[in-house]
């Protein structure tokens, strides 16, 4: 089961997302399906802040993007991925996940 740590950004963010942000370590399989599952490219944008999106993009049909130099995982203060970044009414709620690692011990 998925362990999650969400918390509200306040007014720190005065724009509305469009999309959803999933961010991801893309060299993990595990985090790359967990992404995939969690809207379309209409409806996320799926970020890496490790590992390279261009393969993947090609694999999957969808566009990656890159976390460059960690300014987006800064400014929402991510510490752990696989994370969400969502609009929730005037706020955005960044959510951490654990999820089981294959292969790996959770």
């Amino acid at each position: 089961r998925d362990f999650c740590l969400s918390r509200g950004l306040g007014d720190v963010y005065k724009r509305q997302l469009s999309k959803k942000l999933v961010f991801i370590d893309g060299d993990n399989p595990a985090e790359v399906e967990w992404a995939m599952q969690h809207g379309s490219d209409q409806a996320s944008k799926i970020i890496f802040v490790d590992g390279s999106p261009f393969e993947l993009m090609k694999t999957h049909q969808r566009r990656f993007y890159f976390d460059q130099e960690g300014t987006l995982t800064a400014h929402f203060g991510i510490r752990h991925t696989p994370a969400l970044v969502e609009q929730s009414g005037d706020v955005l709620l960044v959510t951490e996940h654990s999820i089981s690692r294959k292969g790996k011990a959770s």
